[in-house]
């Protein structure tokens, strides 16, 4: 340094302490007269460090960087980045933080800025947030640090996932999307699989609203990469297009013979996960008041094993849209487990995002859906559901087959005994041709499926061939399916009538006819029955008295007639026949299957 620009700044430091604007003054003569000295230019940032001039401190500073090279100026700049990143961590700061904050904000987007990224981007820190704070503000050239960044992030993701990962998303990646910038295929591939799985984590982990954005921006993501990519043109639009239409324009990629595989494989992961988190969230609807959850349940048959339909019932409030949720997830999970790549990539994402205790509710469906029973009787088990609702769905496992008496009515005498407060309404598509069913977790549409069982299993019982033949047809039989046809009576008047047919030819023996028989148009038929004075009934038992109210109804003595049996029972028409239908149903399951057991 010479003797002059050395006495020139020593002069000026000393009067740093004393008199700041007159050293000031003073460097600034020696910049005119020493423009080459970088001791001059550095002392002059010194002073207006010193002063708290974060202005023209940052204007020295940049001239500092483009016009010279020194070991003081790679210090100073990891002193700014270290206040950047307690800044970005909310740290507490001090005075000199503070001031390199704040000079940063006063950098411009020129060379020096350009400088200050290349000699960052040299070290080992240049993937912390701080660097990328930087490298946004001076983002004029960021497509040439592109490449080395996104491989920095990418491999500290391995150490710090979630820091590196926030890191990538939202500050790299809204950069690389507006800077078109060269990027290896590896590490696009690399960058399409974490900021995949980023958005779809946040579909199931996060709030509704941060959801339904995370659709919006990974849409935006594929439009992105697709084009680097070289990606098959896919113009989503999530306001016009429904699943059906995406799964078609899927299926039409799909079928190009030289399509990026990897192109199918995430934009039908993308439909998976859109339709099952859809799904999900509508299978609980408002009824009375309340929440109410939705099953798929296999449905019922008359013949027993009959061979199943595909079809899906469900009516109002359920939603059809629910159910062309649920069957594009089907069919989008059916492409996925076809390929073998395909079925273990998409099962590793189910497994790094824990997204299987999600959807395992929709992974039962789907089971119960192909009828796979041993699959479904296994997770069923394996789910943290409701009892009511494992013991319901393994209900509908066994109901359509042989041998399964015993099962199934273990199974409804454990839903009877659970069943929900909320009451609902009766089904009126509960059809017998064995189509699915999305049966809602009320009290009436669960004691109306389980009702409809017992009679299914009565009817097969008491009607068949044999029977009928013989003459022989069994009076607890019948009168148990009569006791439970009270539920939907107009519904049934078909088999009503015919019961009541068999019952003119063969009379009827069921004394437990007091306690459960109180539906006026079937004590009207027993009444008119009885006055033809040739059909045998006997509808009480001589062992019950007039205060048996639980299980038996009294009859004021075995002495007395039929007609004033009948009678009584009409008092009792206004009951609830819901509770009266639970209470048989509950002490009189038993009898019920032992009787259908026998030969």
């Amino acid at each position: 340094m010479d003797t002059e620009v050395k006495n020139i700044i020593s002069k000026a430091l000393a009067l740093k302490e004393t008199d700041l604007e007159a050293s000031k003054a003073l460097i600034i003569t020696a910049k005119t007269l020493f423009p080459k000295h970088y001791e001059v230019f550095y002392t002059d940032y010194q002073l207006q460090k010193a002063s708290g001039n974060y202005v023209d401190a940052a204007k020295s500073f940049s001239y500092i960087l483009l016009c010279f090279e020194n070991s003081e100026i790679v210090l100073e700049i990891k002193r700014l980045v270290e206040s950047l990143k307690k800044a970005d961590k909310n740290e507490s700061l001090n005075e000199q933080d503070n001031f390199y904050v704040n000079m940063f904000q006063c950098f411009s987007n020129g060379p020096a800025g350009q400088k200050i990224v290349m000699m960052l981007t040299e070290t080992n820190d240049s993937n912390d947030f701080a660097y990328i704070r930087i490298m946004k503000k001076f983002s004029r050239n960021f497509n040439i640090n592109a490449p080395r960044l996104l491989e920095k992030i990418l491999n500290g993701i391995s150490t710090s996932p979630i820091e590196y990962t926030e890191l990538l998303v939202k500050e790299v990646l809204p950069l690389m999307m507006t800077e078109p910038s060269e990027v290896p295929s590896d590490l696009l591939y690399r960058l399409l699989s974490i900021v995949f799985k980023y958005y779809i984590s946040n579909f199931y982990n996060a709030e509704k609203h941060v959801a339904e954005e995370s659709r919006i921006k990974l849409f935006e993501f594929f439009q992105w990469i697709g084009k680097l990519l070289k990606w098959e043109p896919f113009a989503y639009n999530p306001s016009t297009w429904t699943k059906d239409i995406y799964w078609q324009k899927l299926k039409q990629i799909e079928s190009i013979a030289t399509c990026d595989t990897k192109q199918i494989f995430y934009l039908c992961c993308f439909l998976f996960f859109i339709s099952a988190q859809d799904y999900l969230e509508s299978t609980k609807v408002k009824i009375d008041g309340h929440e109410v959850q939705y099953i798929l349940i296999d449905g019922l048959s008359e013949i027993e094993n009959s061979p199943p339909l595909m079809n899906i019932l469900h009516e109002p409030p359920f939603s059809p849209d629910i159910l062309t949720s649920f069957l594009t997830a089907f069919k989008a999970q059916d492409l996925l487990q076809r390929n073998v790549m395909f079925y273990q990539d998409f099962n590793k994402i189910l497994f790094e995002l824990n997204i299987t205790r999600h959807i395992n509710r929709l992974v039962v469906d789907f089971a119960i859906y192909l009828r796979s029973n041993t699959d479904s009787f296994n997770l069923i088990n394996s789910s943290k559901i409701s009892n009511l609702e494992k013991n319901l769905r393994r209900l509908s496992l066994v109901v359509n087959t042989v041998n399964s008496t015993r099962e199934t009515f273990d199974y409804i005498r454990s839903i009877i005994t659970d069943l929900p407060t909320v009451n609902g309404t009766y089904l009126k598509n509960m059809t017998p041709d064995r189509s699915l069913l999305f049966l809602p977790l009320t009290r009436y549409a669960i004691l109306q499926y389980c009702t409809r069982v017992i009679i299914n299993h009565l009817k097969r019982k008491a009607f068949k061939e044999s029977s009928v033949t013989k003459g022989t047809i069994d009076d607890f039989q019948l009168g148990s399916l009569l006791v439970l046809l009270q539920l939907e009576f107009y519904d049934n008047i078909p088999l009503i009538e015919h019961i009541f047919e068999v019952i003119r030819v063969k009379g009827l023996e069921f004394p437990l006819f007091t306690s459960y028989i109180i539906n006026i148009d079937m004590i009207e038929e027993f009444m008119n029955i009885h006055r033809s004075a040739e059909v045998k009934l006997k509808l009480f038992s001589s062992a019950v008295t007039p205060t048996s109210q639980q299980r038996r109804i009294g009859t004021r003595g075995a002495d007395k007639n039929v007609k004033e049996v009948i009678k009584q029972q009409v008092i009792r028409s206004n009951e609830n026949i819901v509770d009266l239908i639970i209470v048989f149903i509950d002490q009189e399951h038993m009898n019920i299957l032992t009787n259908l057991m026998a030969f």
